[in-house]
Protein backbone atom coordinates (compact mmCIF):
# COMPACT_ATOMS: atom_id res chain seq x y z
CA UNK A 1 0.00 0.00 0.00
CA UNK A 2 1.54 3.53 -0.70
CA UNK A 3 1.87 6.43 1.18
CA UNK A 4 -1.28 8.06 -0.39
CA UNK A 5 -3.73 5.04 0.33
CA UNK A 6 -2.15 4.65 3.74
CA UNK A 7 -3.20 8.47 4.49
CA UNK A 8 -6.57 7.71 3.23
CA UNK A 9 -7.40 4.42 5.80
CA UNK A 10 -5.64 7.09 8.45
CA UNK A 11 -8.50 9.80 7.58
CA UNK A 12 -10.98 7.83 7.61
CA UNK A 13 -10.35 5.84 11.02
CA UNK A 14 -10.02 9.30 12.50
CA UNK A 15 -13.34 10.51 11.29
CA UNK A 16 -14.94 7.12 13.00
CA UNK A 17 -13.18 7.86 15.74
CA UNK A 18 -14.19 11.03 16.52
CA UNK A 19 -17.50 9.85 15.80
CA UNK A 20 -17.33 7.75 18.88
CA UNK A 21 -15.88 10.32 21.07
CA UNK A 22 -18.71 12.66 20.11
CA UNK A 23 -21.20 9.84 20.94
CA UNK A 24 -19.31 9.51 24.57
CA UNK A 25 -19.43 13.58 25.28
CA UNK A 26 -23.60 12.81 24.54
CA UNK A 27 -23.66 10.35 27.44
CA UNK A 28 -21.89 12.03 29.80
CA UNK A 29 -23.61 15.53 29.05
CA UNK A 30 -26.91 13.98 28.85
CA UNK A 31 -29.58 15.44 31.41
CA UNK A 32 -32.50 13.67 29.15
CA UNK A 33 -33.58 9.66 30.85
CA UNK A 34 -35.60 9.73 27.13
CA UNK A 35 -33.23 10.22 24.81
CA UNK A 36 -30.24 8.10 26.90
CA UNK A 37 -31.05 5.49 25.58
CA UNK A 38 -30.89 6.25 21.89
CA UNK A 39 -27.75 7.87 22.63
CA UNK A 40 -26.30 4.22 24.10
CA UNK A 41 -27.20 2.71 20.89
CA UNK A 42 -25.55 5.52 19.03
CA UNK A 43 -22.35 4.91 21.03
CA UNK A 44 -22.58 1.05 20.38
CA UNK A 45 -23.26 1.78 16.44
CA UNK A 46 -20.36 3.70 16.58
CA UNK A 47 -17.80 1.67 18.67
CA UNK A 48 -19.33 -1.59 15.93
CA UNK A 49 -18.07 0.86 13.04
CA UNK A 50 -14.81 0.64 14.49
CA UNK A 51 -14.52 -3.10 14.49
CA UNK A 52 -12.17 -4.40 11.23
CA UNK A 53 -11.85 -0.89 9.73
CA UNK A 54 -9.80 -1.00 6.73
CA UNK A 55 -6.98 0.55 9.01
CA UNK A 56 -7.07 -1.95 11.37
CA UNK A 57 -6.83 -4.76 8.93
CA UNK A 58 -4.02 -3.28 6.80
CA UNK A 59 -1.98 -3.23 10.51
CA UNK A 60 -2.81 -6.37 10.97
CA UNK A 61 -1.72 -7.37 7.77
CA UNK A 62 1.30 -5.63 8.47
CA UNK A 63 1.78 -7.72 11.58
CA UNK A 64 2.18 -3.75 13.08
CA UNK A 65 -0.74 -3.87 15.80
CA UNK A 66 -0.14 -6.69 17.71
CA UNK A 67 3.70 -5.76 18.41
CA UNK A 68 2.63 -2.40 19.63
CA UNK A 69 -0.04 -3.04 21.48
CA UNK A 70 2.33 -6.09 23.63
CA UNK A 71 4.69 -3.42 24.17
CA UNK A 72 2.22 -1.03 25.71
CA UNK A 73 -0.05 -3.41 27.68
CA UNK A 74 3.27 -4.92 29.28
CA UNK A 75 3.96 -1.19 30.65
CA UNK A 76 1.72 -1.17 34.05
CA UNK A 77 2.15 2.46 34.61
CA UNK A 78 -0.13 3.20 31.15
CA UNK A 79 -3.32 3.97 31.50
CA UNK A 80 -6.18 5.14 29.73
CA UNK A 81 -7.21 9.01 30.80
CA UNK A 82 -10.84 8.90 29.36
CA UNK A 83 -11.91 5.41 30.29
CA UNK A 84 -14.19 6.73 32.62
CA UNK A 85 -16.62 7.86 30.45
CA UNK A 86 -16.60 5.16 27.96
CA UNK A 87 -18.63 2.27 28.37
CA UNK A 88 -16.63 -0.06 26.30
CA UNK A 89 -14.47 -2.50 27.44
CA UNK A 90 -11.12 -1.00 28.63
CA UNK A 91 -8.82 -3.80 26.83
CA UNK A 92 -10.93 -2.37 23.28
CA UNK A 93 -10.55 0.90 24.32
CA UNK A 94 -6.95 0.70 24.45
CA UNK A 95 -6.54 -0.80 21.11
CA UNK A 96 -9.15 2.20 19.40
CA UNK A 97 -6.86 4.87 21.57
CA UNK A 98 -3.53 3.26 20.45
CA UNK A 99 -4.87 3.05 16.48
CA UNK A 100 -6.31 6.97 16.77
CA UNK A 101 -2.49 7.80 17.86
CA UNK A 102 -0.93 5.34 15.09
CA UNK A 103 -3.45 6.72 12.88
CA UNK A 104 -2.71 10.48 13.38
CA UNK A 105 1.36 9.82 13.07
CA UNK A 106 0.81 8.38 9.52
CA UNK A 107 -1.79 10.68 8.31
CA UNK A 108 0.71 13.63 8.91
CA UNK A 109 3.43 11.57 7.69
CA UNK A 110 1.89 10.56 4.26
CA UNK A 111 -0.41 13.51 3.81
CA UNK A 112 1.03 16.41 5.12
CA UNK A 113 -0.05 19.11 3.11
CA UNK A 114 -3.96 18.12 3.53
CA UNK A 115 -3.52 20.59 6.63
CA UNK A 116 -2.42 23.25 4.82
CA UNK A 117 -0.93 26.18 7.03
CA UNK A 118 -0.94 24.00 10.33
CA UNK A 119 1.66 22.22 8.54
CA UNK A 120 3.96 24.64 7.72
CA UNK A 121 3.79 25.69 11.53
CA UNK A 122 4.48 22.04 12.27
CA UNK A 123 7.30 22.09 10.12
CA UNK A 124 6.55 19.11 7.49
CA UNK A 125 5.41 21.40 4.87
CA UNK A 126 6.83 24.74 3.35
CA UNK A 127 5.95 27.25 0.89
CA UNK A 128 6.92 26.77 -2.66
CA UNK A 129 8.53 29.51 -3.58
CA UNK A 130 10.85 30.14 -6.90
CA UNK A 131 14.60 28.91 -7.10
CA UNK A 132 17.27 31.11 -8.15
CA UNK A 133 16.96 30.01 -11.77
CA UNK A 134 13.51 31.46 -11.89
CA UNK A 135 14.13 34.13 -9.62
CA UNK A 136 16.82 35.15 -12.85
CA UNK A 137 14.19 34.13 -15.47
CA UNK A 138 11.57 36.40 -13.95
CA UNK A 139 14.09 39.45 -13.76
CA UNK A 140 15.65 38.62 -17.29
CA UNK A 141 12.07 38.41 -18.79
CA UNK A 142 11.18 41.91 -16.87
CA UNK A 143 13.92 43.67 -18.29
CA UNK A 144 13.41 42.03 -21.79
CA UNK A 145 9.91 43.61 -22.02
CA UNK A 146 10.71 46.85 -20.78
CA UNK A 147 13.51 46.82 -22.89
CA UNK A 148 11.03 45.85 -26.30
CA UNK A 149 8.65 48.44 -24.92
CA UNK A 150 5.86 45.95 -23.93
CA UNK A 151 3.31 47.02 -22.15
CA UNK A 152 2.35 45.02 -18.93
CA UNK A 153 -0.55 45.20 -16.64
CA UNK A 154 0.15 46.22 -13.43
CA UNK A 155 -0.90 42.66 -11.79
CA UNK A 156 1.47 40.50 -14.58
CA UNK A 157 4.09 43.04 -13.68
CA UNK A 158 4.08 42.86 -9.76
CA UNK A 159 3.88 39.36 -10.30
CA UNK A 160 6.92 39.02 -12.19
CA UNK A 161 8.84 41.41 -9.60
CA UNK A 162 7.70 39.42 -6.64
CA UNK A 163 8.99 36.22 -8.55
CA UNK A 164 12.15 37.67 -9.48
CA UNK A 165 12.52 38.47 -5.52
CA UNK A 166 11.90 34.71 -4.63
CA UNK A 167 8.84 35.38 -3.24
CA UNK A 168 5.27 34.05 -4.13
CA UNK A 169 3.60 35.61 -6.92
CA UNK A 170 0.31 35.11 -4.94
CA UNK A 171 -0.86 36.14 -1.63
CA UNK A 172 -1.05 32.74 -0.28
CA UNK A 173 1.39 30.54 -1.62
CA UNK A 174 0.89 26.74 -2.75
CA UNK A 175 3.10 23.87 -0.56
CA UNK A 176 5.26 20.72 -0.63
CA UNK A 177 5.75 19.01 1.81
CA UNK A 178 9.44 18.75 3.55
CA UNK A 179 12.39 16.20 3.19
CA UNK A 180 11.50 12.84 4.86
CA UNK A 181 13.73 13.61 8.10
CA UNK A 182 10.86 16.65 8.60
CA UNK A 183 8.14 14.45 8.41
CA UNK A 184 9.29 12.02 10.15
CA UNK A 185 9.63 14.78 13.26
CA UNK A 186 6.11 15.73 12.61
CA UNK A 187 5.37 11.91 12.78
CA UNK A 188 7.11 11.70 16.48
CA UNK A 189 5.18 14.93 17.65
CA UNK A 190 1.83 13.52 16.73
CA UNK A 191 2.96 10.53 18.66
CA UNK A 192 4.14 12.83 21.59
CA UNK A 193 0.91 14.79 21.74
CA UNK A 194 -1.67 12.51 21.16
CA UNK A 195 -0.29 10.15 23.67
CA UNK A 196 -0.39 13.23 26.33
CA UNK A 197 -3.48 14.22 25.49
CA UNK A 198 -5.37 10.18 25.25
CA UNK A 199 -2.91 8.27 28.00
CA UNK A 200 -1.53 8.75 31.55
CA UNK A 201 1.73 7.87 31.54
CA UNK A 202 3.87 7.26 34.33
CA UNK A 203 7.72 6.32 33.58
CA UNK A 204 11.18 7.71 34.11
CA UNK A 205 11.32 9.00 30.82
CA UNK A 206 9.42 12.37 30.87
CA UNK A 207 5.83 10.46 30.78
CA UNK A 208 6.83 9.74 27.29
CA UNK A 209 5.19 7.10 24.75
CA UNK A 210 8.13 3.86 24.67
CA UNK A 211 10.22 5.06 22.15
CA UNK A 212 9.79 1.03 21.08
CA UNK A 213 6.40 1.99 20.03
CA UNK A 214 7.72 5.12 17.82
CA UNK A 215 9.63 2.85 16.33
CA UNK A 216 7.43 0.27 15.30
CA UNK A 217 5.48 3.42 13.82
CA UNK A 218 8.00 4.70 11.76
CA UNK A 219 8.60 1.33 10.50
CA UNK A 220 5.66 1.12 9.12
CA UNK A 221 6.23 3.95 6.06
CA UNK A 222 9.92 2.42 6.05
CA UNK A 223 11.60 5.41 8.19
CA UNK A 224 14.13 4.15 10.40
CA UNK A 225 15.91 6.59 12.94
CA UNK A 226 17.98 6.26 16.10
CA UNK A 227 16.70 5.90 19.70
CA UNK A 228 18.98 9.26 20.09
CA UNK A 229 17.41 11.12 17.55
CA UNK A 230 13.68 10.05 18.51
CA UNK A 231 14.71 10.90 21.95
CA UNK A 232 15.37 14.45 20.86
CA UNK A 233 12.36 14.43 19.35
CA UNK A 234 9.83 13.32 21.95
CA UNK A 235 11.81 15.59 24.48
CA UNK A 236 10.44 18.76 22.67
CA UNK A 237 6.84 17.92 23.11
CA UNK A 238 7.24 17.05 27.09
CA UNK A 239 4.31 17.29 28.74
CA UNK A 240 1.82 18.98 25.63
CA UNK A 241 -1.70 17.58 24.94
CA UNK A 242 -2.58 20.31 22.36
CA UNK A 243 -2.14 21.41 18.99
CA UNK A 244 -1.89 17.81 17.83
CA UNK A 245 -2.29 18.49 13.76
CA UNK A 246 -5.17 15.82 13.48
CA UNK A 247 -7.41 17.19 16.41
CA UNK A 248 -7.85 20.11 13.40
CA UNK A 249 -9.31 18.47 10.54
CA UNK A 250 -12.68 19.07 9.15
CA UNK A 251 -14.90 15.57 9.43
CA UNK A 252 -17.91 15.24 7.50
CA UNK A 253 -21.02 13.75 9.38
CA UNK A 254 -24.20 13.27 9.39
CA UNK A 255 -25.52 16.40 11.21
CA UNK A 256 -28.73 14.68 12.40
CA UNK A 257 -26.52 12.66 14.68
CA UNK A 258 -26.11 15.30 16.84
CA UNK A 259 -29.34 15.83 17.54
Amino acid sequence: MDLKEIGEISRAFIEQYEELERSANRLLMSNSSAKLGDYKLRYQDDLGALDRTDFENFLNRGKHLTPILNVLTKKTTIKLRWSQYHPAPKALQLKIVLMRIVAGALLVYCDPLSFGYDAVAAGNAKPNLPNKQNKKRAEKLLAGLDKQGITLSLHTRIELIRISAGEYPKQAPDYIANNKRLLAKTLVREIAILSNALLIIDNKHANRLPIAITHKILSIVNASFSDEWVGKCQKLFDGQDDNALTDHMVILRDMTKDL
